[in-house]
């Protein structure tokens, strides 16, 4: 008599396989890795966004005149949102809008925060550009964490970093 074998998972596969699962998405680890992934994302994001400050620098010999967020009556169209003013340099993208803001802030079309106090300033003329932001996470204003308790601040040497105390930042 001939054993016929079937393709397919045994028992003990599927049980072990489901075991995973479960140990992952109920321990947290699989929401850590989520929100790091988100993390990361956004740093990823600002330093496009950086790049795109240095080049409006360049062609401009300053940076962008913008308002810290955009203003409500004008929501995604308001033209001194930095969105708009640097649209030229990234695309249609959603590279201003971080993944981890929630859908209030994403209606803007922007989900970072501009320091203002900047507006028209040539980054090589910034004294201590590793302590000068130039972006953080909105959310950051509202004392709202974007990402794992913290928020992503980019700093205009083009670093970005996390942090998980408020930031001590008053742009007007």
């Amino acid at each position: 008599m001939k054993r016929r074998w079937l393709r397919g998972f045994t028992l003990v596969e599927m049980l072990a396989v489901t075991a995973i699962i479960s140990s992952l998405s109920g321990s947290g680890g699989y929401t850590a890795v989520l929100d790091k992934a988100r993390e990361t994302a956004c740093m990823v994001q600002l330093k496009q966004v950086y790049d795109a400050l240095v080049m409006f620098d360049q062609d401009n010999g300053g940076l962008p005149t913008a308002v810290l967020f955009p203003r409500k009556e004008y929501k995604n169209r308001d033209p001194l949102s930095l969105a708009n003013v640097l649209k030229p340099y990234l695309g249609g993208g959603g590279v201003l809008l971080c993944t981890g803001a929630g859908p209030e802030l994403k209606g803007y079309g922007i989900s970072y925060a501009w320091n203002s106090n900047l507006n028209g300033q040539s980054l090589e003329a910034l004294a201590n550009p590793g302590q000068v932001p130039l972006l953080m996470d909105a959310n950051a204003l509202i004392g709202k964490p974007a990402h794992r308790d913290g928020w992503n601040i980019l700093y205009a040497d083009g670093i970005v970093r996390f942090t998980n105390q408020k930031p001590n930042w008053k742009p007007q």
